[in-house]
């Protein structure tokens, strides 16, 4: 009976290091993770009439990157579009793949689409990234850009 009051303080001590570590692993989980880009306010348009050459125009304000792609290629069948980004701080590259869903392909349509999305709180790092863009696996833009 003498050793229960130990076994007690023992069990008590236990259950603090195991409240400890459930916080750290909780506040620890909640961190920002500033290597990750999540696409917000992704609009696009239906065909064009008038195809042109593409043109990319990207944009920094406010801790939000623009993207903004003018007679990007599709097929006329297209049902969205996927926009999948990764940076790598490291190298200070950032690579979006850009690609039109297709259920079903015309394979004797093609016609171009404007797509606009954003990047949000991308806080400002003073530094210049290369950006490279690819749709369908095909680099379409390549260029860098003071963030």
């Amino acid at each position: 009976m003498q050793n229960l009051p130990i076994f007690y303080e023992f069990m008590k001590i236990i259950k603090i290091i195991l409240i400890v570590i459930m916080a750290v692993l909780l506040f620890s989980s909640c961190e920002k993770d500033e290597n990750k880009l999540t696409v917000t306010n992704l609009e696009y348009t239906d065909c064009l009439e008038r195809p042109k050459n593409l043109k990319t125009t990207i944009t920094y304000y406010n801790n939000t990157i623009s993207i903004l792609h003018e007679y990007l290629p599709a097929n006329c069948n297209f049902q969205g579009v996927l926009v999948t980004p990764t940076i790598d701080e490291e190298n200070k590259i950032i690579e979006i793949d850009v690609d039109p869903i297709v259920v079903q392909a015309d394979l004797d349509c093609e016609c171009e689409i404007n797509v606009s999305y954003t990047f949000e709180n991308f806080y400002k790092r003073n530094a210049d990234y290369t950006f490279i863009i690819r749709e369908n696996n095909q680099e379409i833009y390549r260029g860098e850009e003071r963030l």
